[in-house]
């Protein structure tokens, strides 16, 4: 059997430690890329998550605007159902009787307009005639 002495030893140690560190370098690498590549994501789920906080006080908003629109809009539709639409029936209903009066007020004006000329004509004829006889 042999042995080994001390500096064998050593010089086994020293070469299993450059194997290891050799092989366990790329490994320490790919350890400390994912801690700055997991560091990186933190970070990213943090930026995500004041992000997510933003939205949703925005959205809030929005509910309570949406909401006040929706009384808005419900006043208006009353309003409108109850005053305007009410104003435009008696509207309505007093246009056409005075539409009739204007009409049949209309054709009595231009029947008077006639009857105007006529009276307009008798008379210039009846004064030549007064001033033919002298009167």
């Amino acid at each position: 059997m042999m042995t080994l002495t001390n500096e064998d030893l050593q010089a086994i140690g020293q070469l299993l430690d450059i194997r290891f560190k050799s092989e366990l370098h790329p490994i320490k690498e790919d350890i400390s890329g994912l801690r700055r590549e997991a560091g990186s994501l933190k970070k990213d789920v943090t930026e995500l998550k004041e992000d997510t906080a933003i939205l949703k006080g925005d959205v809030t908003e929005l509910k309570e605007d949406t909401e006040s629109i929706e009384v808005r809009q419900t006043r208006i539709e009353l309003l409108i159902e109850n005053d305007v639409c009410r104003g435009i029936n008696i509207l309505r209903e007093n246009y056409l009787p005075a539409a009739k009066k204007y009409k049949a007020a209309v054709d009595q004006i231009e029947g008077m307009k006639c009857d105007i000329e006529v009276l307009k004509t008798v008379v210039t004829k009846h004064s030549e005639k007064f001033q033919m006889l002298g009167v």
